[in-house]
């Protein structure tokens, strides 16, 4: 059994998801009344986003174990994510009635509370859960609720350390995030610029490509399209970049023939992991897509690109507060240096392929939140769609859409709010060592300081 567990465990180290899941069924049919193993299949299916499949193996460890803790901690993080706030509430209830320790609670009482408004009982409940349980999501959430308190130091000091305990997990962070800087660096110096092209005549309608850097404002944004029955929106499928990486350095040189296989693969990968929308605007959404805009130019010269823009230094601070899923680009957001550098590196891919592009519209994400109508006007005449005044109901979209992949979802189903715009100020101290590269990017984007 020990051996069996331990090729499970590493499957899901090495990212094997599907061996890993058929070994931890293999020890859930050998230990009956286990819940380990079924917790494990939980996390499993919820990293990659099979949510029915990951609340079913959290309610069967619950059936073995109705104590559990993990498998409460883990369902009721499915919850909060899916805006599920009345199944959190009851969840919690069950398992205070069943005994279940404090300690695997207090984590999901604070999300409750914080749902709730009570911002200082939830901090307090966060503070009180122990620093083993989930230590990063735990230092996430007193960051954000010392951040909503005004208590700037405190959140700082918390985001830090939630940083710290992400790099962890992978001894190779760093080089990571260093082999993705040297990618774009290269990628700039190698094109420099692109030029627009005459609009040519294609079999399939290009898609729309919606970037901005990571913290942006692209999830509000895409939550508000989405409310439109004419949208089909790609919420950040990799497909862009995995025919990026099996391009390679071949980028430039591809003949017609190549271009057109790799977009007919666009639209196979697309059919594969979203189905074929009946929609009439596909809108393929990824903050990331502003370092491939070489690759979107040369499989559709016809695309239409949104760009929203957003005060550097509050994405900046948004970026390094963020617990993102590290890849090697989110991991450069594991420093307050390398969050500026990467931050200066896309601005940089923005000005220089911006230009390559016919069809462009711009917006700025402090005006989509003071202002919605006008700006969402704008952009569906940009996009040759009727006006719907249910779009304004984005918490409504929200809570349709379910669950939320990215780093957004707790503010996706707020009420529109102006206190992200200039939040940066209030840490301006903090912020010192990334003024040199990002306060000309500041006024060149026309912001201030």
């Amino acid at each position: 059994m020990r051996a069996l567990h331990d090729a499970a465990a590493q499957a899901k180290r090495t990212g094997e998801p599907d061996v890993a899941i058929h070994r931890f069924a293999r020890i859930a049919t050998l230990l009956p009344d286990a819940a380990e193993p079924w917790v494990e299949q939980g996390l499993l299916h919820a990293d990659r986003l099979a949510l029915a499949e990951a609340e079913a193996a959290y309610r069967a460890a619950l059936e073995r174990d109705p104590r559990h803790g993990a498998a409460h901690l883990y369902l009721g993080l499915l919850y909060e994510h899916s805006g599920r706030a009345d199944a959190l509430r009851a969840l919690i209830d069950a398992a205070e009635a069943r005994g279940v320790p404090n300690a695997a609670l207090a984590l999901l009482r604070a999300h409750r509370l914080r749902r709730a408004g009570d911002y200082r009982a939830a901090l307090a409940a966060a503070e009180a859960s122990p620093l083993a349980i989930e230590p990063a999501r735990r230092a996430q959430l007193i960051g954000e609720l010392a951040d909503r308190l005004g208590d700037g130091a405190t959140a700082f000091a918390a985001f830090g350390e939630m940083n710290a305990l992400m790099a962890r997990l992978d001894p190779q962070v760093d080089d990571k995030a260093r082999r993705y800087r040297e990618r774009i660096e290269a990628r700039l110096a190698a094109i420099p610029s692109l030029v627009a092209p005459p609009l040519p005549a294609m079999d399939e309608r290009a898609p729309v490509f919606l970037t901005g850097l990571p913290r942006s404002g692209t999830t509000l944004l895409d939550t508000f399209l989405m409310g439109h029955p004419d949208v089909a929106m790609l919420e950040e499928l990799p497909i862009v970049q995995e025919i990026e990486a099996e391009v390679g350095d071949r980028l430039m040189t591809l003949d017609d023939e190549e271009i057109a296989a790799l977009r007919a693969r666009y639209f196979d990968r697309h059919a594969a992991l979203a189905g074929t929308p009946a929609a009439a605007c596909v809108i393929d959404k990824h903050p990331l897509h502003i370092a491939s805009l070489p690759l979107i130019r040369r499989l559709f010269p016809d695309a239409r690109l949104i760009f929203i823009a957003r005060h550097p230094l509050d994405i900046a601070l948004s970026c390094y507060t963020t617990n993102f899923a590290i890849n090697a680009a989110m991991a450069n957001f594991l420093e307050v240096g390398t969050t500026a550098v990467l931050c200066d590196l896309l601005l940089r891919c923005w000005t220089a392929w911006r230009p390559g592009f016919a069809a462009v519209h711009e917006l700025r994400y402090e005006r989509l939140v003071e202002a919605p109508q006008p700006a969402l006007r704008a952009l569906l005449e940009f996009l040759d769609l009727r006006w719907r005044p249910e779009l304004l109901d984005h918490r409504a979209t929200a809570a349709a859409r379910g669950y939320i992949a990215s780093a957004s979802y707790a503010q996706v189903g707020q009420a529109i709010h102006a206190r992200s715009i200039g939040r940066w100020r209030r840490y301006r101290a903090q912020l010192a060592p990334m003024m040199p590269l990002l306060v000309p990017w500041v006024e060149r984007l026309g912001y201030d300081l």
